[in-house]
């Protein structure tokens, strides 16, 4: 039953769902975060999964500097 909710969430995920959308839809919230963690690990999305945290701390870091950047042009 896990693997079927884990496999529901990477999907989601993968296809551009908010995580926490993901989480409610597929039912992964209810799970233990250790329990999802083994499941995606255990199958083929591991791969996908980290291209996806690659992808959310490169937005992030370009937030970041966007907002380094506003902040040095309101001092001029």
């Amino acid at each position: 039953m896990g693997n079927c909710k884990v496999k529901q969430f990477v999907n989601l995920v993968l296809n551009g769902e908010a995580i926490e959308d993901a989480a409610k839809e597929s039912g992964v919230g209810e799970m233990k975060m250790i329990d999802v963690l083994r499941e995606v690990s255990c199958s083929g999305y591991a791969e996908e999964m980290s291209k996806v945290i690659a992808g959310v701390k490169e937005v992030t870091q370009t937030v970041k500097e966007l907002d380094n950047t506003l902040m040095d042009l309101e001092k001029k």
